[in-house]
């Protein structure tokens, strides 16, 4: 459950086209790319936890991790960070390297590039941030950098940054 939480901003964010100088990406192989890049990072995360760690009955939770995952079609994905859980807070911070990795999930994507993904939830708000810089190939081709922070309150939807050369600038207020 706290993985899936880890990511869901990254699975959030497939909606934005991406397009870069040199390399651009549709709208359409965007969210391709990063439900690949999504369903890669899940299954590393969910490859690596185990049923014997119970957090039954725990007021908090810590936890830090570094490790590569060989990814199904080839290549490696290095994930590294560290997560928080308590009565108050939920925190992730989460960084992954991606060498020639051979996407989860279907169709014939690799990934290459890094990226970086921060996330809190309190009671009052939930924020994330990610950037990076990611190149795609195979049943797609092209590369995304993006640097986006996000945050939601009981009164507003805010979103700064850019993601893959488009403004992600976004305010909504309740």
């Amino acid at each position: 459950m706290r993985n899936k939480l880890i990511l869901s901003v990254t699975a959030s964010l497939q909606f934005l086209g991406c397009s870069a100088a040199l390399d651009p990406l549709d709208a359409e192989d965007s969210k391709v790319a990063f439900a690949a890049v999504h369903a890669t990072q899940q299954a590393a995360l969910e490859a690596r936890s185990t049923s014997s760690d119970s957090t039954a009955f725990r007021t908090e939770v810590a936890a830090t991790f570094d490790f590569d995952f060989a990814c199904t079609g080839g290549g490696t994905a290095h994930l590294s960070g560290s997560s928080l859980v308590t009565d108050e807070l939920v925190k992730a911070d989460v960084s992954t390297d991606f060498a020639s990795c051979k996407a989860t999930g279907g169709g014939n994507i690799t990934i290459d590039g890094s990226m970086h993904y921060m996330s809190s939830v309190t009671d009052s708000e939930v924020s994330s941030a990610m950037n990076g810089s990611l190149s795609f190939a195979g049943d797609i081709h092209g590369s995304c950098d993006f640097d986006v922070k996000t945050s939601v309150t009981n009164d507003e939807v805010m979103s700064t940054g850019s993601f893959c050369g488009h403004d992600a600038a976004v305010t909504v207020n309740f």
